[in-house]
């Protein structure tokens, strides 16, 4: 005969089991990511209905969740245990002093992808080159939203710093492209590879959709959040 408290026991890890293996659907994206003077790395963004999860594809380190509904960056901090908490300001473009250049077009000879053209998103000023994107047009457009959501909110942070950036560094490009960006080349597809004048660039490696753990799209229990100046 089989004891109550083994069955109860049964049950429980049955029911731990589900709690663990719970998933959720996402798009997978993977990226080589360049920085001016640091080694190439390939990062990991996973995009749900809500989320955006960045990180290096290992699941027990530092990574960053941004709430597409909240417009909230976490950047998450094993070591410390704490958790940077960044907030959209609702920010509006000023009126520049100079004026920009957009060019958008298919390139020539580009690839077709998913049956459809690779094209081209420059932006220039006074002839130097601030932004240069190809993307699919129209590819993964609810994705793309939360991708330019967290742009437009990471923007609210080089915003809030601006005052603390030493004039030398505020040139057109540095305003376009790093403080008041807001990701406009979202709203015409997927980018495949970025490249932007502060020495950053962007490859695509690969994406798919499948389902993955939904604890990647929680937030650490116990962790000390803090903005700039506020310790909650």
């Amino acid at each position: 005969m089989i004891k109550l408290s083994n069955v109860i026991l049964l049950l429980g890890v049955g029911l731990f089991s589900q709690i663990t293996m719970a998933t959720t659907r996402a798009t997978v994206f993977w990226f080589d990511e360049l920085e001016a003077g640091v080694d190439p790395v390939q990062m990991r963004y996973l995009v749900s209905a809500n989320y955006l999860r960045i990180d290096n594809g290992d699941s027990k380190a530092d990574f960053i969740l941004f709430d597409s509904d909240k417009k909230m960056i976490y950047s998450v901090n094993h070591a410390d245990k704490t958790i940077l908490v960044i907030r959209n300001s609702n920010w509006k473009k000023p009126t520049y002093d100079f004026s920009t250049d957009v060019v958008q077009a298919p390139l020539e000879g580009a690839p077709i992808i998913s049956g459809k053209q690779v094209q081209g998103y420059k932006v220039t000023v006074d002839g130097e080159v601030c932004t240069n994107i190809q993307f699919i047009p129209g590819m993964y457009q609810n994705e793309m939203q939360i991708f330019k959501n967290y742009q437009i909110t990471l923007s609210s942070q080089q915003i809030s710093n601006l005052a603390n950036t030493p004039e030398h560094m505020k040139t057109p490009c540095f305003k376009l492209d790093v403080v008041y960006n807001e990701g406009s080349y979202y709203d015409l597809g997927m980018p495949v590879h970025e490249w932007h004048n502060r020495g950053y660039a962007k490859y695509l490696k690969e994406y798919k959709a499948q389902n993955v753990p939904e604890v990647l799209f929680k937030l650490p229990a116990g962790y000390k959040q803090y903005s700039v100046g506020v310790t909650q």
